[in-house]
C-alpha cells in the first residue's frame, strides 16, 4: 500500500516458536522484529500470563506534517490479538504502545474499515475509522479509530521526549451477535439509511412510512451461512478531553506542535458532547482464570445486535468473508463481499441487497483477495476478485459476471494477502492524496513475497 510516493510492503511469518515481522518502504527498512507466538501479557498487579498469538493486523497509521511542505507521511502499526482476549499494539520499530482486556475470549480476527474524505462528506450518516476485533463467543469489540489514532500519536510523542505516560483511553463500542450458532468471521460495513433487507417502516398511524437509520451494519458468518445484522443504537462519540490533558501536560514545542495539528485536523465526527465508554486497565489476576474473571467484572457488557436477514444452508458453513475496497478515483466502496465456505464454494454478495450474485465451484480452501486495475479503454476502474486455492492455482475473475481474466499454477502452500485497502486517520488528518489501487501479493512458506 502507499500514499503519494512512499509505498510499503510487510510480511510476517512464523518462525521457531515466534513470528518474524518484516516492514520495508521506499524510504525505510525495518526487519526482524521478533514477536513471541507465546507471549508474556503483564497486568496490573506486574503477574504474568503465558499467552498464543491468535490473530494479527498490519495497520497503515496516517502522520501528517506540521510543515506544509513536507508530505504526509505513513507509518505501520501492527495489532496482535491473544487467546487470553488481550490485544496489543506495536509500531513499526517493534516497541509496545499499548495493551489492553476488552472481551476475555479468544480473539479470531482483527480487520480495519477506514473511510475516506469522499465518504465522510457524501454519506448522510456520521462515520469514522473503525478497528473490529471479533472474539469467538460471539462477540466483537468495535474501536472508534480517531480514538485509536490519537492514543497512538500521544504515546508516540511522549516517547519521543522520553517521558512515560499512562495507557491512554480508547473508546469503543462492544456488540453480541447471539444469532449465530458458530461464529467464523464478521465484518462491518459502516451505517447507512433504508436498504433493501432493512426498508423503510410502515406507520399505520400517520399512513407513511419512517425511514430506518441504521448506525452500525455488520455480517457474520458461520452458523447459519450468513447473517446480516443492524442497529440503530447511536455510537459513542469521542471527546479529546481526556487525550487533550496529557498533551497539555507537556511543555516541549515538539508535542505542542503535535496538539496544533490533532486540533486543526479534527473531524465534525469527533466534536459530539455525549458520553463515551473508556477502557480501563483493571484486572488484577493471579492466574489466567482470575484474568478472564476479573476482565469480565471491569469491562461493560455487550449490546445485543438483531438480526436482520439470514441466508441459511443446513450443509454449508462459510468460514471467511472479505469485503471490496474503495475505488480510489470516488472513494466509495461497492457493496461486494467474497465468501469461502466448506463445500469448496466460492460465493460473490451484494452486501446491500442480501443477494448472493454469483458462484465459484470446485474451490477447496479457498483464498480471496481484491485487485484493482486501472483501464484506459473503459477509462475507470476495473475490480477484480483473486482466487487461490489448495491446489495451487491462483485465478482471477472480473466481477460482477465478467470473465475469468487469467489461471496460472504458481505452486501450493501459498498464502494470498491483500494490501491494505485504506489508512487510518487519513480521512480526517487533511490528506488530500488519491488512495492507491487495490492488489494482491502471494507469499511463500519461505517468505518470498510475489506480487499478483
Amino acid at each position: 500500500m502507499g500514499l503519494g510516493s512512499r509505498r510499503f510492503c510487510w510480511n510476517i511469518q512464523r518462525r521457531g516458536d515466534g513470528y518474524r515481522y518484516t516492514a520495508s518502504s521506499s524510504d525505510t527498512s525495518v526487519e526482524d522484529e521478533y514477536l513471541p507466538a507465546s507471549a508474556v501479557v503483564k497486568f496490573d498487579d506486574d503477574k504474568q500470563v503465558r499467552d498464543d498469538i491468535t490473530a494479527m493486523l498490519c495497520l497503515p497509521l496516517f502522520v501528517p506534517s506540521t510543515i506544509r511542505s513536507r508530505p504526509a507521511n505513513i507509518s505501520l502499526l501492527v495489532i496482535v490479538g491473544f487467546r487470553s482476549g488481550c490485544f496489543k499494539i506495536y509500531d513499526e520499530t517493534g516497541s509496545l504502545c499499548m495493551s489492553h482486556l476488552l472481551n476475555p475470549s479468544p480473539i479470531i480476527s482483527i480487520k480495519l474499515r477506514a473511510v475516506t474524505a469522499i465518504s465522510l462528506v457524501a454519506n448522510a450518516e456520521p462515520d469514522a475509522d473503525e478497528v473490529l476485533i471479533v472474539h469467538d463467543d460471539k462477540t466483537a469489540v468495535s474501536i472508534d479509530g480517531p480514538s485509536l489514532w490519537m492514543a497512538v500519536k500521544v504515546v508516540a510523542g511522549h516517547r519521543e521526549i522520553g517521558e512515560y505516560t499512562e495507557q491512554p483511553s480508547l473508546t469503543y463500542s462492544k456488540w453480541m451477535f447471539s444469532q449465530q450458532r458458530e461464529i467464523k468471521d464478521l465484518v462491518s460495513f459502516g451505517p447507512a439509511g433504508a436498504t433493501v433487507i432493512a426498508p423503510a417502516a410502515f406507520n399505520p398511524t400517520s399512513g407513511t412510512f419512517a425511514e430506518t437509520r441504521q448506525s452500525a451494519r455488520f455480517i457474520g458468518v458461520g452458523r447459519p451461512m450468513i447473517t446480516f445484522y443492524g442497529t440503530s443504537v447511536s455510537r459513542q462519540s469521542y471527546s479529546l478531553k481526556n487525550v487533550a490533558s496529557k498533551v497539555s501536560q507537556a511543555v516541549t514545542s515538539a508535542v505542542l506542535s503535535f496538539a496544533k495539528t490533532v486540533w486543526t485536523h479534527t473531524p465534525s465526527s469527533l466534536t459530539g458532547a455525549t458520553t463515551s465508554t473508556t477502557v480501563h486497565n483493571a484486572a488484577t489476576p493471579s492466574a489466567a482464570e482470575a484474568a478472564a474473571a476479573a476482565a469480565a467484572a471491569a469491562v461493560p457488557p455487550p449490546i445485543l445486535v438483531p438480526p436482520i436477514c439470514t441466508l441459511s444452508d443446513p450443509q454449508r458453513r462459510v468460514s471467511t468473508i472479505t469485503l471490496s475496497p474503495a475505488c480510489p478515483r470516488t472513494g466509495r466502496t461497492p457493496p461486494l463481499a467474497a465468501l469461502t465456505d466448506n463445500l469448496g464454494r466460492v460465493l460473490l454478495v451484494d452486501v446491500e441487497e442480501g443477494e448472493i450474485i454469483r458462484i465459484w465451484k470446485g474451490m477447496r480452501d479457498a483464498q480471496c483477495g481484491w485487485q484493482q486495475v486501472w483501464s484506459a479503454e473503459l477509462a475507470r476502474v476495473q475490480l477484480m476478485l483473486v482466487i487461490y486455492t489448495a491446489r495451487g492455482v491462483l485465478e482471477v475473475f472480473c466481477v460482477r459476471h465478467g470473465p475469468r481474466r487469467s489461471a496460472v499454477f504458481v505452486g501450493q502452500d501459498m498464502r494470498l494477502v491483500q494490501t491494505a485497502g485504506g489508512v487510518l486517520g487519513a480521512a480526517y488528518g487533511g490528506s488530500s492524496t488519491a488512495l492507491v489501487l487495490a492488489s494482491c501479493l502471494l507469499i511463500s512458506p519461505t517468505g518470498v513475497v510475489r506480487p499478483v
